[in-house]
Protein backbone atom coordinates (compact mmCIF):
# COMPACT_ATOMS: atom_id res chain seq x y z
CA UNK A 1 0.00 0.00 0.00
CA UNK A 2 1.66 3.29 -1.20
CA UNK A 3 -0.31 5.20 1.74
CA UNK A 4 -0.28 5.05 5.26
CA UNK A 5 -3.95 6.76 5.29
CA UNK A 6 -6.78 5.95 2.81
CA UNK A 7 -10.51 7.49 2.35
CA UNK A 8 -12.18 5.30 -0.12
CA UNK A 9 -15.27 6.44 -2.10
CA UNK A 10 -18.11 3.83 -1.92
CA UNK A 11 -21.25 3.50 -4.46
CA UNK A 12 -23.48 2.78 -1.56
CA UNK A 13 -22.79 3.06 2.16
CA UNK A 14 -24.13 -0.46 3.79
CA UNK A 15 -24.47 -1.91 6.89
CA UNK A 16 -21.63 -3.20 8.67
CA UNK A 17 -23.42 -6.93 8.95
CA UNK A 18 -23.04 -6.89 4.91
CA UNK A 19 -19.23 -6.16 4.65
CA UNK A 20 -18.72 -9.01 7.29
CA UNK A 21 -20.71 -11.41 5.88
CA UNK A 22 -18.20 -11.71 3.34
CA UNK A 23 -14.79 -10.27 4.53
CA UNK A 24 -12.87 -11.24 1.34
CA UNK A 25 -14.52 -8.29 -0.76
CA UNK A 26 -12.28 -5.44 2.36
CA UNK A 27 -9.54 -4.44 -0.02
CA UNK A 28 -8.19 -2.42 2.63
CA UNK A 29 -7.63 -2.75 6.36
CA UNK A 30 -9.93 -0.77 8.60
CA UNK A 31 -7.00 0.73 10.38
CA UNK A 32 -5.79 2.91 7.21
CA UNK A 33 -9.42 4.22 6.51
CA UNK A 34 -9.61 7.62 7.55
CA UNK A 35 -13.11 8.27 5.84
CA UNK A 36 -15.55 6.54 3.66
CA UNK A 37 -17.00 8.87 1.12
CA UNK A 38 -20.47 7.82 -0.37
CA UNK A 39 -19.93 8.94 -4.23
CA UNK A 40 -22.39 7.56 -6.76
CA UNK A 41 -20.23 6.96 -10.22
CA UNK A 42 -17.22 7.96 -8.39
CA UNK A 43 -15.17 5.19 -10.17
CA UNK A 44 -16.10 7.06 -13.49
CA UNK A 45 -14.88 6.53 -16.32
CA UNK A 46 -13.67 2.94 -15.12
CA UNK A 47 -16.26 -0.31 -14.84
CA UNK A 48 -17.57 -1.50 -11.23
CA UNK A 49 -18.69 -5.18 -11.68
CA UNK A 50 -22.44 -5.29 -11.25
CA UNK A 51 -23.11 -1.91 -11.29
CA UNK A 52 -20.92 0.44 -14.30
CA UNK A 53 -19.77 -0.79 -17.47
CA UNK A 54 -16.51 0.72 -18.43
CA UNK A 55 -17.04 4.14 -20.40
CA UNK A 56 -15.20 3.45 -23.36
CA UNK A 57 -16.47 6.80 -25.49
CA UNK A 58 -15.69 9.21 -22.72
CA UNK A 59 -11.63 7.53 -22.68
CA UNK A 60 -11.77 7.38 -26.43
CA UNK A 61 -12.52 10.98 -26.28
CA UNK A 62 -9.76 11.69 -23.90
CA UNK A 63 -7.17 9.55 -26.14
CA UNK A 64 -8.29 11.56 -28.84
CA UNK A 65 -7.84 15.09 -27.30
CA UNK A 66 -4.83 14.45 -25.27
CA UNK A 67 -2.64 13.88 -27.81
CA UNK A 68 -0.96 17.36 -27.67
CA UNK A 69 -0.65 19.86 -24.96
CA UNK A 70 -3.55 22.22 -25.79
CA UNK A 71 -6.46 18.74 -26.54
CA UNK A 72 -5.26 17.82 -22.81
CA UNK A 73 -5.75 21.26 -21.17
CA UNK A 74 -8.80 21.65 -23.11
CA UNK A 75 -10.17 18.31 -21.55
CA UNK A 76 -8.76 19.29 -18.53
CA UNK A 77 -10.76 22.13 -17.75
CA UNK A 78 -13.83 20.57 -19.36
CA UNK A 79 -13.70 17.35 -17.19
CA UNK A 80 -11.28 18.03 -13.82
CA UNK A 81 -11.08 21.73 -13.28
CA UNK A 82 -14.44 22.98 -15.14
CA UNK A 83 -16.82 21.13 -12.47
CA UNK A 84 -17.18 22.34 -9.29
CA UNK A 85 -17.83 19.03 -7.17
CA UNK A 86 -19.03 15.43 -8.48
CA UNK A 87 -22.50 16.47 -8.63
CA UNK A 88 -21.71 18.87 -11.04
CA UNK A 89 -19.11 16.31 -13.08
CA UNK A 90 -22.30 13.89 -13.20
CA UNK A 91 -24.90 16.63 -14.50
CA UNK A 92 -21.95 17.21 -17.49
CA UNK A 93 -22.28 13.17 -18.02
CA UNK A 94 -25.80 13.79 -18.17
CA UNK A 95 -28.02 10.43 -19.52
CA UNK A 96 -24.34 9.22 -20.69
CA UNK A 97 -24.45 7.81 -17.29
CA UNK A 98 -27.24 6.02 -16.94
CA UNK A 99 -26.30 4.19 -20.08
CA UNK A 100 -23.38 3.13 -18.58
CA UNK A 101 -25.48 1.47 -15.57
CA UNK A 102 -25.69 -2.35 -15.43
CA UNK A 103 -29.13 -3.67 -15.23
CA UNK A 104 -30.26 -7.55 -14.48
CA UNK A 105 -28.54 -9.34 -12.02
CA UNK A 106 -26.52 -12.02 -11.78
CA UNK A 107 -25.17 -12.89 -7.98
CA UNK A 108 -22.60 -15.49 -7.65
CA UNK A 109 -23.70 -18.77 -5.79
CA UNK A 110 -23.90 -18.48 -1.55
CA UNK A 111 -20.49 -19.56 0.12
CA UNK A 112 -20.52 -20.71 3.47
CA UNK A 113 -16.93 -18.67 4.62
CA UNK A 114 -18.17 -19.27 8.29
CA UNK A 115 -17.12 -23.41 7.21
CA UNK A 116 -13.67 -22.77 6.19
Amino acid sequence: MASSRVILLAEEIVAPAVIASDPNRVLYPGFRVVAVVEARAGVHPSPMTGVWQRATDFLNDYHRRSRDREGFLGWLDEWVHGPADHAAYLARLGDRLERLRITGSAPAAAANVAAL
